[in-house]
């Protein structure tokens, strides 16, 4: 997949998401990760897990996007210690 399909994607799930139909967008989204992950474009599946319009970002917590979010050095805080 390359840059321009993927920002025809994008902006196809950010339709529905605007359209109320978030169903159908997340399912659309979780698709998307997919392909990405499957065509190892990882700084794709990060540009769209932090797109602005998934709001909350919840259904967006799979292994694809933790796996690229790690390889794309990204790594989140600890946002608290166990005693």
């Amino acid at each position: 997949m390359n840059r321009k399909e993927f920002q025809k994607r994008k902006s196809e799930i950010r339709s529905l998401f605007e359209s109320g139909d978030t169903d159908l967008a997340k399912a659309e989204a979780l698709e998307l990760v997919d392909e990405l992950h499957a065509d190892k474009k990882y700084t794709l599946t990060t540009e769209l897990y932090h797109s602005r319009f998934f709001q909350p970002k919840e259904f967006l917590w799979t292994f694809e996007v933790a796996y690229a979010l790690n390889e794309q050095g990204e790594h989140s805080e600890p946002v608290g210690q166990l005693t």
